[in-house]
């Protein structure tokens, strides 16, 4: 299955939003894509930027902001529960949106880190 190629100007929205903030950058589902610490907290998936919420009233919060926000899915039909995906044409920096970033990344930034898999063999 080929993903959509992330909209690069959405990239470099991206990229500018995280001013500041102690980021790594690797791309993911070959999309450009952030990370506080080993937690992925953003991202650009073709024309949609992810953030990454915890289930319940943020989500619901920043899905009513943004018109057509909705579950990030990767594969139809398989969300992932903690990304919500933004239209990029919905999204403007400012304030709101800068909100939403460092909600997204204090999240990510308090799950603990991934345990790395063992390799077979």
């Amino acid at each position: 299955m080929a993903f959509p190629k992330a909209d690069p100007k959405l990239a470099e929205f991206v990229e500018q939003s995280l001013a500041g903030l102690p980021t790594s950058f690797r791309p993911m589902f070959g999309c450009p894509a952030w990370f506080a610490g080993e937690n992925m907290f953003a991202g650009v998936f073709g024309a949609l930027i992810n953030l990454r919420l915890p289930p319940g009233p943020q989500q619901e919060q920043i899905m009513a902001a943004y018109p057509g926000a909705r579950l990030f899915e990767p594969f139809p039909g398989r969300a992932m529960r903690e990304y919500v995906s933004l239209p990029g044409r919905a999204v403007r920096a400012g304030e709101q949106w800068q909100a939403w970033v460092k909600k997204s990344y204090d999240y990510a930034a308090s799950l603990p880190a991934k345990k790395k898999a063992r390799k077979k063999g």
